[in-house]
C-alpha cells in the first residue's frame, strides 16, 4: 500500500480531491468564448495533391520565363 494507506483511505483521499475539484468548477462564472463554437468553422483537410506531366511542365515554363526576366534585366 502507499506509505501504509488502506484502500478505502485512499479511496476516500480521491474522492475528497474530486469533490474540491468539481467545486472549483463550480464557481467559474462561465465558459471560454470558444467552448460552444460549431465544429464547422474546422476545415477538413484536403487530399494530397498528385504531381503529374502538367505540372512539371507548368513548373519547367515558370523557370524558364524567370531565367528570360532575369537576362533582360541584367542586359539593361
Amino acid at each position: 500500500m502507499a506509505a501504509g494507506k488502506s484502500v478505502n483511505e485512499m479511496l476516500a483521499t480521491a474522492k475528497g480531491v474530486l469533490k474540491h475539484a468539481q467545486d472549483f468548477d463550480s464557481t467559474i462564472p462561465g465558459k471560454h468564448e470558444y467552448s460552444q463554437a460549431p465544429y464547422s468553422l474546422v476545415k477538413s483537410p484536403e487530399p494530397p495533391k498528385t504531381y503529374g506531366i502538367s505540372d512539371e511542365a507548368s513548373d519547367a515554363g515558370k523557370g524558364i520565363k524567370a531565367r528570360i526576366e532575369m537576362e533582360k534585366k541584367a542586359r539593361q
